[in-house]
């Protein structure tokens, strides 16, 4: 009984604690608005345009790209070579070994 309620709480736990860092991190990001002291119509700022939120989050998600591109452009080519030479050494070791001695006209379908 003791190990199915620890069992409950083990899964409600991380939950609960991510509601509450979620809660606790508007209420500090947003303190008046999230009171009630202050309208989120009054809390946004008239220079800041929509189209000036968009270019920018594009532009900085295209940064972010080609940064971890440049960084993980020789581990993913370095990875790529090691994966051809695997699976043409084991192609050609395995085409090999079962068809030695059989000529082109003999071979079988296993």
């Amino acid at each position: 009984m003791v190990e199915s309620v620890l069992l409950v709480l083990s899964v409600l736990g991380p939950q609960i604690a991510n509601q509450a860092g979620w809660f606790a991190a508007e209420v500090g990001r947003q303190p008046w608005i999230v009171q009630g002291l202050l309208r989120t119509s009054e809390g946004l700022s008239a220079v800041v345009k929509a189209n000036m939120v968009v270019t920018s989050m594009l532009v900085r998600r295209k940064g972010l790209r080609d940064a971890l591109a440049e960084l993980f452009q020789e581990p993913i080519a370095a990875l790529q070579h090691a994966l051809d030479e695997f699976l043409s050494a084991n192609t050609r070791d395995n085409f090999h070994s079962r068809n030695t001695g059989i000529g082109m006209g003999d071979m079988r379908m296993e």
